[in-house]
């Protein structure tokens, strides 16, 4: 007992473990490869992301903020009257001098401060008390080099400074800003936030420098959707929020581009107004009204455009994009509230989850490729669409590439599942049904055998041996195989000849169906062509069982081999039945097979070799009625309260198969 225990045990664990393998070792694959396309894609979409800012880049037709661009004509031209390039702090001054004649709101400095002091008493007095005279001055600063600036004049960190730093990601690409740094120098700063050159201007042009010399403004608690928010509020009232600009989760900018203002400025990525330098010095021709609007009441960004000086950086918008006008950029995002918002990654991956799932299931719930695909490109591009319309009038920015490539996704793995689940539920019907009808249903797939079945008209036949049982207990199992085998591929010739599907063979019987799977209008005359050649071929078949059984036994049975054969028309449920998959088998069930099975019982009864119901009947032709059928009579049936009429061959009909 013990060792049949283990025996059994074991024998389970084993069986356990080749479920498992056959079942997890593919989903866990599959899982795998889909997890390795995602790590891919997550690769290439900030590539996507940025063609698509690219294509969809706004105009840039408001903007408040020009250029003053420190070029190589600049440096050239201006050297007889600010000396040689770098200039020194006095040919700066006189700089700015010239600039601020031309009644900017804001003059913001793209250029170190660190270029500009000597960390010598005397020129950095005479440097603080000459930028006390520009009282909308932002100054640029690198977070390295700036943060010990003149110790002599700590006054300097309230003139106005900005961080002139563009962040670049891992692939060398720059599409953000960091609005703000945090320098841990409260005491000093007055919030703790150290503005990024942008952000500084910005808060300068909208007033928000405080009496002490801060910045009004200060990071807000994580919002319950978009993340990190920077808050610039009224001084003394932190809950007087003025703006709320959107961060990522990273605390950067997201930034909206815009279009280059020309062709010409399309190589270095300008998307704003730009004024040389040296036109600010030249005697030759005074500005024109057009360059003095350019420069009036509007922020002036001023920085390099020099060869000698790398300035570039890798943007949605240009290889080359000039680092002053992604500054630019910034302002006007700020200003404009055009800055991009980013889903949260769990929102992102939601969405995403969800697209493919639909397009997963509706994939399976679809008999046609076609359709399925037509579907999914349609749902592809109104996700584009939807994503266009929240860029341009949300700006919010979301996930292109791994939603789409998903969506394809689930399309072929939508139909790689239905053709396993088909080919698993035609795994037994190849025998079934003749090779013409397997081939059709195997291209047409479950449209043709309706999505978990389905009822419909079909034409049951049911062919049994009679007097085997009396025959299968005298004769050996090797020749009753036999006897089987002769009957059954007999049946299977004539039936798949007239469009049949052979449902099972039942011991000494078959249940064949006419009309299903694939659907035949004249499913019943079908039926009736398939008996009349039966039992054409019965009587050879029945004398060549006899001989057979007379030559193996001496035993005297009552009764000769013979063939019964019923056919009933009507509505039944045909579809896939089985308790697993590997059990599946087509069949039909209903009243009708069970009517059907009824009938060929009677057969014997009335001595007839074929029993026709009155459904069937009635779907011959009449003009053949009289010549095929004969109404046999009016039987009560098991199992049913009315009567039906019967009906059988006339000799003619039996006569018509044997002459043709």
């Amino acid at each position: 007992m013990n060792l049949f225990l283990t025996n059994f045990s074991k024998a389970s664990v084993y069986r356990a473990m080749a479920y498992l393998f056959n079942r997890l070792i593919p989903v866990i694959l599959m899982g795998a490869g889909v997890f390795s396309l995602w790590i891919v894609l997550r690769q290439m979409e900030p590539y996507v992301q940025d063609s698509f800012l690219r294509w969809y880049a706004a105009k840039n037709t408001q903007t408040p903020v020009t250029l003053v661009l420190i070029d190589d004509e600049t440096v050239h031209r201006l050297e007889p009257v600010l000396g040689s390039f770098p200039w020194s702090q006095a040919g700066y001054l006189r700089f700015l001098k010239a600039l601020y004649k031309e009644q900017p709101s804001v003059m913001a400095l793209d250029i170190p401060t660190s270029g500009l002091y000597q960390n010598h008493i005397s020129e950095d007095s005479d440097l603080y008390a000459s930028w006390q005279a520009f009282p909308r001055l932002v100054t640029g600063m690198t977070p390295i080099k700036d943060l010990n600036i003149s110790p002599h004049h700590p006054d300097f960190y309230r003139l106005g400074l900005g961080v002139i730093h563009l962040p670049v990601n891992a692939q060398g690409r720059l599409r953000t800003v960091m609005p703000y740094f945090s320098l841990h120098q409260q005491e000093v700063f007055g919030s703790g936030f150290f503005p990024a050159l942008s952000t500084a201007a910005f808060l300068e042009y909208r007033n928000h420098r405080s009496a002490k010399g801060g910045w009004t403004m200060a990071m807000a608690a994580p919002h319950k959707i978009w993340g990190k928010q920077l808050h610039v509020f009224q001084e003394g009232n932190p809950s007087a929020v003025q703006n709320r600009i959107p961060l990522t989760s990273m605390g950067e900018l997201l930034l909206r581009w815009y279009q280059p203002v020309s062709e010409d400025e399309a190589t270095l990525g300008i998307t704003h107004p730009v004024l040389p330098a040296w036109r600010l010095f030249d005697k030759t021709a005074a500005l024109t009204k057009t360059e003095q609007e350019l420069l009036r009441n509007r922020i002036v960004l001023v920085g390099f455009s020099l060869s000698q000086l790398d300035n570039a950086y890798h943007t949605p918008i240009s290889a080359n994009h000039l680092g002053t006008d992604v500054h630019a950029t910034a302002i006007d995002n700020l200003l404009s509230g055009h800055a991009l918002q980013l889903l949260p990654n769990w929102l992102d991956g939601l969405i995403v989850l969800i697209l493919f799932v639909a397009v997963f299931w509706m994939r399976l719930r679809l008999n046609s490729f076609r359709r399925g695909f037509f579907y999914t490109v349609a749902a592809m591009v109104v996700y584009l669409y939807i994503v266009f319309i929240l860029l341009t009038q949300q700006n919010i920015l979301v996930s292109i590439l791994i939603p789409e490539c998903l969506m394809l996704l689930g399309l072929f793995l939508g139909s790689g599942c239905q053709e396993y689940m088909l080919g698993r539920r035609l795994k037994n019907l190849s025998k079934m049904v003749p090779s013409q009808v397997y081939r059709e249903i195997r291209q047409k797939g479950m449209q043709l055998l309706g999505a978990g079945g389905d009822r419909r008209e079909i034409t049951v036949m049911f062919v049994d041996i009679r007097n085997f049982t009396a025959v299968s207990e005298v004769m050996s199992p090797t020749d009753v195989t036999r006897l089987l085998n002769e009957f059954y591929t007999a049946i299977q010739q004539v039936v798949f000849a007239h469009q049949g599907t052979v449902d099972k063979f039942m011991g000494d019987g078959a249940l064949i169906l006419f009309g299903a799977p694939v659907h035949h209008p004249d499913h019943a005359r079908q039926a009736m062509a398939a008996a009349q050649e039966i039992l054409v071929l019965a009587p050879t078949l029945c004398a060549q069982w006899q001989n057979r059984l007379t030559s193996v036994t001496e035993t005297t049975i009552k009764g000769n081999l013979g063939i019964g054969i019923s056919i009933h028309t009507g509505d039944a449920f045909v579809g896939f039945l089985g308790a697993t998959d590997e059990q599946l088998s087509y069949t039909a069930v209903g009243d009708t097979v069970n009517l059907c099975v009824r009938l060929q019982e009677m057969t014997k009864h009335y001595d007839t070799p074929l029993i026709v119901s009155e459904t069937t009947w009635q779907t011959v032709d009449s003009a053949l009625q009289p010549l095929i059928l004969r109404k046999l009579d009016t039987a009560e049936i098991r199992g049913r309260q009315a009567p039906i009429d019967i009906y059988s061959l006339t000799p003619e009909g039996l006569l018509s198969e044997e002459g043709s």
